[in-house]
């Protein structure tokens, strides 16, 4: 009865917690279930800390034995110094004072009625032996763990909470609590893969059920993955809520007393907005971009399964905490004075809302092959700004200048086109080249595929590989296969070039020239002949017949035609091949459109006709959009006032965009 209560309750007025749907039990699982938690966590808003346990249930479901069980401990990442994130400089290190610091300890870990494992744990650094790092524990194993077999450990642990800069943490009385218990490694192919805490690094782990009760002083308003199920005072001070998720592979939560909940629906789906009251003027636009993103998802990949998406805007001074996902939860952000044509709070809400399909059911290895997850939310993002605002202004329609989407991506492309491949682990990246190599370009390498398969062959390639791949782990074999499969044509040429060499594609025309050609033709002749005058008997005699025809002939100078011989130089100067499309235009209005496989260094395209060429531009439909340099695609022979348009539209297309790298920096 009290749950009944309870639920009715946050129904009608919130309560300051996250107001709960129906609750949902997925019969039969959507997901293998292979780490299960039930954890309890108490909060201390004032020593920013954790008092935790958890139980967690674990089922071998692979081919193979284990005689160890690996752990995620992320909060060691901001422990100290030395840590491989702090080594990979994430923090301002000379400004952290004592409390800002994290760290994850384990008080105990042993198997439920079993033996105690908490001497024999030892941390160990798997991707650079970096000694000082504690993010990784190992737990060795009397007894195997075989395929099939189950176990149970139970494990009593403590976080001091950083202060907010990557991802999760506090800020004065707001928390994002994120990456905070131990978590258990994906364990596949025999071995572990179990990484590190990277600057540059996401997470990856088995889906599972969560039941998490989280106590707290009775004045904050808390929201999580997952729904409400529970609601208990524990005394005049302090409650417990109790948050219920299934099919979900992490869990995050956030508390605050400043929180206000504003509640939506879509369709089956309570949306849940956590806000500061000064950023309710903002509201509009985090739910409408929701509804928008989950609108296109659902048409183009599947439905929503979860009862319930919660989503929340940190305060200022906790920006670090904004722009993540986690499980039917996430965070993004807002400026309260941001003007509505600079729609960059959209962009973070529709990017972080759609993480849901590829991070959260999908659930690709971050670690290791990022862009199967950011890669191709960053080519969704893009799809959904386009529908919703229109391609040419998706992202800056602001006092006159109108930015896309897609040439805010190109910009971020072309800063570092050729520095490293796509396909690389998330921490071996170059200096600098994980946010291009992750996000922007397979964005643009899949836009590119898009545009050579056309639009509907894309949508039922990206449903495919959704249906067949969510709760599965796909590797980029994985994908590259389904596009095969569906377009019924080896697109293995494609994806060589873009997803596994660093070679750029940079197709350019050189020169166009041509020349009059002059033809003197002599003399013509116009034979004409009375047929009536020529008499059957005369055809007898040919003396006759030739007078009639010198006396008919008519003689004169046949006039000097114009002809011109017109080149067309093209050129390929990346690595990377990719057929192009030529349009040469004539200075009589006449076009043509060439096709070129660009497989040769270069070539030439030759005309000899009586009007000459005017102008010619490679990839006029602009398709292939990771052509790094769209400055060397055309050429105009002779200057036009149109071309002083395309001239200067070229001069405004580079300052906007320099405008909008240099507003986001920092």
């Amino acid at each position: 009865m009290q749950k009944i209560l309870f639920l009715l309750m946050l129904g009608i007025f919130a309560l300051k917690t996250l107001a709960a749907g129906d609750i949902i039990f997925f019969d039969p699982p959507l997901s293998p279930r292979i780490a299960n938690y039930k954890i309890d966590v108490e909060l201390d808003p004032v020593k920013k800390t954790l008092n935790a346990s958890e139980i967690l249930r674990w089922h071998n479901k692979s081919t193979a034995s284990t005689k160890e069980l690996q752990f995620h401990l992320y909060m060691n990442a901001f422990k100290n110094t030395a840590s491989t994130f702090m080594r990979e400089g994430r923090w301002p290190l000379s400004k952290k004072k004592a409390e800002d610091w994290g760290f994850i300890q384990i008080d105990t870990i042993c198997i439920v009625n079993g033996a105690d494992l908490s001497n024999l744990t030892e941390f160990i650094q798997p991707d650079d032996e970096n000694s000082h790092d504690e993010t990784v524990l190992r737990v060795p194993l009397e007894k195997s763990i075989k395929p099939g077999e189950e176990i149970q450990l139970k494990i009593v642990f403590k976080v001091k909470l950083p202060k907010v800069s990557q991802r999760t943490g506090f800020s004065n009385n707001f928390f994002l609590v994120a990456q905070w218990f131990p978590k258990i490694g994906v364990f596949e192919n025999g071995g572990w893969n179990c990484h590190q805490f990277h600057r540059n690094s996401e997470f990856f782990a088995d889906f599972g059920v969560y039941e998490v009760a989280i106590t707290l002083p009775k004045e904050f308003t808390v929201g999580a993955t997952g729904q409400p199920v529970d609601l208990v005072d524990v005394d005049a001070k302090t409650k417990k809520v109790v948050f219920h998720a299934e099919d979900v592979h992490d869990f995050a939560w956030t508390a605050m007393p400043d929180f206000r909940v504003h509640l939506d629906k879509y369709k089956n789906t309570q949306l849940q907005f956590y806000h500061l009251p000064w950023h309710a003027h903002q509201i509009d636009r985090h739910v409408e971009s929701v509804k928008g993103a989950l609108t296109f998802v659902e048409d183009w990949f599947g439905e929503y399964p979860y009862s319930t998406l919660s989503f929340l805007s940190p305060p200022t001074k906790a920006g670090g905490a904004g722009g993540m996902e986690y499980p039917t939860f996430f965070s993004c952000g807002t400026a309260a004075f941001l003007p509505a044509g600079l729609r960059f709070t959209e962009m973070v809400t529709i990017h972080e809302c759609t993480h849901n399909y590829w991070y959260g059911m999908v659930a690709s290895n971050e670690f290791d092959e990022p862009w199967l997850d950011e890669g191709i939310n960053s080519y969704t993002e893009i799809k959904i700004m386009d529908q919703l605002f229109g391609r040419e202004a998706s992202l800056i329609d602001f006092l006159g200048i109108k930015i896309g989407e897609r040439a805010y991506q190109k910009m971020s492309y072309i800063a570092l086109p050729s520095l490293d491949q796509i396909v690389r682990p998330a921490w071996k990246f170059a200096p600098g080249a994980y946010g291009m190599q992750s996000y922007a370009r397979p964005a643009l390498v899949l836009l590119t595929l898009e545009n050579l398969l056309g639009e509907e062959l894309m949508k039922k390639v990206l449903h495919t590989y959704f249906q067949e791949w969510k709760f599965k782990h796909p590797k980029t074999p994985d994908f590259i296969n389904v596009v095969n499969k569906v377009t019924g044509e080896n697109w293995d040429w494609f994806f060589n070039q873009t997803l596994f060499t660093p070679e750029i594609v940079d197709y350019s025309i050189p020169s166009v020239s041509y020349e009059t050609i002059k033809r003197h033709q002599g003399y013509g002749f116009t034979l004409s002949i009375d047929p009536d005058s020529v008499q059957t008997d005369s055809l007898k005699e040919p003396d006759t017949l030739a007078t009639k025809m010198a006396d008919s002939t008519e003689c004169k100078k046949a006039e000097e035609k114009k002809q011109y011989r017109s080149q067309v130089m093209v050129q390929r100067k990346g690595g990377a091949i990719m057929p192009v499309d030529i349009l040469v235009e004539f200075e009589n209005g006449m076009k043509r459109v060439e096709t070129w496989d660009g497989q040769a260094k270069w070539r030439r395209f030759e005309y000899v006709d009586s009007t000459y060429v005017v102008s010619a531009q490679i990839d006029p439909e602009q398709k292939i959009l990771i052509d790094v340099d769209i400055n060397n695609n055309s050429y105009l022979v002779k200057p036009s006032k149109a071309g002083l348009n395309r001239f200067w539209s070229k001069i405004v297309f580079w300052v906007q965009n320099a405008l909008l790298l240099v507003g986001t920096l920092g």
